[in-house]
């Protein structure tokens, strides 16, 4: 009887314990950029300090061949404020799109997983399939899905010669979704 009531309250301690761990921290090498989680807006400033504040919620660096823009659910301004996500433009990369995936796959030894049908869309929502689009849960709070970039002049979506990698850091399985699909938002637009 003792033992089973030490496994217990050992359960019972881990169950506990594992509810007030911290997120996964997350670094990689992308372009000549090092994308980390958690990281704070002060941080990236500091380490990039020709980015730009772009509208109040995004901090965008921009160079010849690629262009990163970190998401942030607080205000740029404020240095301790934390991104939720990073999407990194690779401009006229398109024909790499398969090696630039193979690289992931093989870094992080799992494959991608294409988005066939959207599980967490709002009902009313409307998404245009995307052959292109895949995503790879990297541990429980990351994921990294790449596409082609998609632009909607009138008349519909079209392609552009440009690489979309995306990575969101501790959402939720909707945000996570939304990230992929929406090329980084994450809430509906009213």
């Amino acid at each position: 009887m003792r033992t089973h009531k030490i496994s217990y309250l050992l359960v019972f301690s881990t169950l506990i314990i594992s509810c007030f761990s911290k997120p996964v921290s997350y670094a990689v090498g992308i372009g000549g950029y090092q994308i980390q989680f958690p990281i704070t807006s002060g941080e990236l400033q500091t380490r990039y300090p020709n980015a730009k504040q772009t509208l109040s919620a995004y901090l965008t660096d921009t160079s010849e061949n690629i262009q990163v823009v970190w998401h942030f659910e607080g205000f740029v301004q404020d240095k301790k404020s934390q991104p939720y996500g990073v999407i990194i433009r690779l401009k006229n990369k398109a024909d790499k799109l398969d090696s630039i995936r193979g690289a992931f796959e093989k870094l992080y030894q799992m494959p991608f997983q294409p988005i066939l049908q959207p599980k967490h869309l709002g009902k009313y929502e409307y998404y245009e399939k995307d052959s292109t689009l895949a995503v790879m849960q990297i541990n429980e709070d990351v994921q990294l899905s790449m596409s082609r970039r998609k632009i909607w002049p009138a008349g519909g979506y079209q392609f552009t010669n440009d690489v979309l990698i995306a990575i969101c850091y501790g959402r939720t399985d909707t945000e996570k979704e939304r990230f992929a699909m929406k090329q980084g938002d994450i809430r509906v637009r009213d």
